[in-house]
């Protein structure tokens, strides 16, 4: 779908966690329920989310990464006063600790995660006119999270670069393009098109992989892991695991991690025909092509999947909560729906609900609550405690409760 219908736009409706501004919306408030408009007249028709404690990326189709949430760690980066004209390039702010909008970080990505605590960019081959790829990493990591040897912080590290600004020197480049790339509380791994897998991180739950030296707790570089025994082409992290699958014709699949909740033992043989995956803190979620949804792992105060549920286009999984868009028909259109851990309001207004989730959890279990977003939807995304939505909408709809009324998210500002 493109964006040429004028009579259309992208608006980009939140809920969740926000006490950090990690939702964009432009103001803080400890929980939204209530679906609100962050984005008016956004510049991109797909996005994928991702988010740390208490911060979120957002990239786009185009390779735009907009970045909201807390900053005290510049898990964020640091910030311009006023955009310069260099693509990147930085001033410092100490006082801007967090974000309460969507900023453009960077322009030029293929792919982004984050760790509790900081952010990781896979930057384009054009951008770095390289055929390896060049990663950035920055904000603070106690378990090399941060690939930056005994570095712990990125506060301090900049290395100016021209009168205009300065930004980190990136990590060494990995040896050949990334195909998935993801990241754990503590941990993060890459996919090559090689069909190795990379990793770096916290070590010590074996989410990256059975290491020969027993005494390893963690790893602070990039490193090759042990030979998985097929080609991976995605990669999911839970808390601490990591989840790689094979093609979907294919249908081998592999954790690194413990068997926690029974993480490994439940797994099935196969999941062929997959059409997505994704992971919470302690389970597993496939998305088949025919629309079944299949998960197993640790069931923390709410039913994994809940009976009856319809079959699924779309599935973006958080922390402890699912986001699913329903596949529509000729008799039902699609629908937006969500279960789990709602207690920061991420599975939306559950007061309606009949009886409504026991406070203060507000745990959406055996069932799901249906969430009302104008227009037709494009894609979800979910994080720490929050939940996002890009709809395709008219643009007579202009009366429609929002927060920001016109966010024009363009190639403007950049950070590091």
């Amino acid at each position: 779908m493109s964006g040429g219908d004028k009579s259309t736009r992208c608006d980009l409706f939140v809920f969740g966690a926000n006490d950090e501004g990690q939702l964009g919306t432009g103001c803080k408030e400890e929980k939204v329920f209530i679906p609100t408009r962050a984005i008016r007249g956004a510049s991109f028709w797909s996005m994928s989310i991702v988010g740390g404690s208490k911060h979120t990326l957002l990239q786009d189709e185009h390779g735009n990464v907009f970045v909201a949430g807390q900053n005290t760690d510049r898990q964020l980066g640091y910030f311009n006063s006023s955009p310069p004209n260099s693509k990147v390039a930085a001033i410092e702010d100490p006082a801007q600790t967090s974000l309460c909008e969507f900023t453009l970080k960077r322009n030029d990505v293929a792919f982004c995660a984050a760790t509790w605590d900081s952010s990781a960019y896979v930057l384009q081959g054009s951008a770095t006119e390289a055929l390896n790829e060049v990663i950035h990493t920055e904000g603070k990591g106690l378990d090399g999270e941060l690939g930056r040897g005994a570095c712990i912080s990125t506060a301090e590290i900049r290395t100016v670069r021209s009168s205009a600004g300065s930004y980190l020197d990136p990590l060494d480049p990995l040896p050949d393009q990334v195909r998935s790339f993801a990241a754990g509380h503590s941990h993060y791994v890459a996919v090559l098109k090689n069909g190795q897998v990379w990793g770096w991180g916290k070590a010590n739950k074996s989410q990256l992989g059975d290491l020969q030296e027993s005494s390893t707790k963690k790893i602070s570089e990039p490193r090759q892991l042990p030979d998985i025994g097929f080609e991976a082409v995605k990669i999911v992290c839970g808390k601490e695991f990591t989840y790689i699958v094979a093609d979907p014709a294919d249908g081998r699949h592999l954790i690194l991690g413990q068997d926690k909740g029974g993480l490994k033992s439940n797994m099935p043989a196969s999941i062929q025909n997959w059409k997505d995956i994704g992971a919470t803190w302690n389970a597993i979620y496939v998305l088949y092509q025919d629309g079944t949804l299949q998960a197993w792992g640790k069931e923390f105060l709410y039913q994994l999947v809940p009976p009856g549920l319809p079959p699924l286009d779309q599935i973006a999984i958080g922390s402890e909560h699912v986001l699913a868009l329903t596949r529509a028909s000729d008799t039902s259109p699609s629908k937006l729906i969500s279960w789990g851990w709602g207690e920061h309001g991420n599975c939306g207004d559950v007061s309606t609900m009949d009886p409504p989730p026991a406070m203060p959890r507000c745990c959406v279990t055996g069932r799901w609550n249906e969430i009302d977003i104008p227009g037709s939807i494009l894609s979800i995304g979910a994080a720490q405690a929050t939940s996002f939505v890009l709809t395709e909408v008219r643009s007579q709809s202009s009366n429609l409760a929002e927060v920001n009324d016109v966010v024009e998210l363009t190639v403007q500002q950049n950070i590091e």
